[in-house]
């Protein structure tokens, strides 16, 4: 996530929460995450073997800042394992 450029002193993150699929976005699974930096984080993504998600990886990322906003996406078909 980013804020536009237009915002002189933007808010910081305070929370991420990322969740991964594996079945098309039938079921969701926690994914770890953690603060790498103000405003950057890294989450770890536990794969199942390629034939368990054969139509790819699906992410839903969540994310708020200080200022109380929240956002929400989802990539239904995020990348593909190989």
């Amino acid at each position: 996530g980013y804020y536009k450029e237009r915002l002189t002193a933007p808010p910081t993150v305070t929370s991420l929460r990322v969740e991964a699929s594996f079945d098309e976005g039938r079921t969701w699974r926690p994914v770890t995450t953690r603060a790498t930096a103000k405003n950057t984080f890294t989450a770890e993504i536990k794969h199942p073997k390629r034939q368990q998600a054969a139509e790819g990886v699906a992410l839903r990322i969540s994310a708020t800042d200080s200022g109380g906003n929240t956002v929400t996406q989802t990539m239904p078909e995020a990348y593909r394992l190989r």
